[in-house]
């Protein structure tokens, strides 16, 4: 996805109101700081330069996956832990 201008800050810190738990792997032509994305409280997996090699692109998507259900894991726990106490 493009997007242009400061726009595009408006929806990364948007982004964790309306998905808190999405793994981002940013792509971009210019350089992202990992420290925007945890100013923004944002998962940032990998911040990837253009152009990328694909198999990089494959790890990195891996690397969301797997920290996406660890996530969706984590933030189940309590629900059942309170479903079996309450």
């Amino acid at each position: 996805m493009l997007i242009p201008g400061n726009f595009g800050l408006e929806f990364f810190t948007q982004l964790p109101e309306i998905v808190p738990d999405l793994p981002i792997i940013v792509i971009s032509e210019r350089s992202f700081s990992p420290a925007v994305g945890h100013k923004l409280s944002l998962k940032v997996v990998a911040s990837l330069k253009k152009p990328l090699e694909h198999e990089t692109l494959l790890a990195c998507i891996s690397r969301a996956y797997e920290l996406g259900k660890r996530l969706r894991r984590t933030a189940r726990r309590p629900q059942a832990e309170t479903a079996t106490h309450g």
